[in-house]
């Protein structure tokens, strides 16, 4: 697992994570962070979105996965 952190994240990833002490919420941002490919700027972006908390609380995960890719769209094309 530490291989893959190393090798898909750079170290702005991490200054970013290790800012975050739930241990549990940080996993799931590493996740994503290498599921997705997300850039630091995203990354930062669905922290200060507070997508974990958001995806804990939804019955439809799916949908606030679409729901904040399509923000994202919108944001970039501003």
């Amino acid at each position: 697992m530490f291989k893959k952190l190393f090798s898909r994240l750079s170290w702005s990833h991490f200054l970013e994570l290790i800012k975050i002490d739930d241990e549990l919420k940080r996993s799931f941002y590493e996740i994503e962070c290498i599921k997705n490919n997300w850039s630091v700027r995203k990354l930062v972006r669905q922290k200060n979105s507070i997508l974990f908390e958001r995806i804990g609380l939804s019955k439809n995960k799916e949908k606030i996965f679409i729901i904040t890719a399509l923000m994202f769209l919108n944001l970039c094309s501003l």
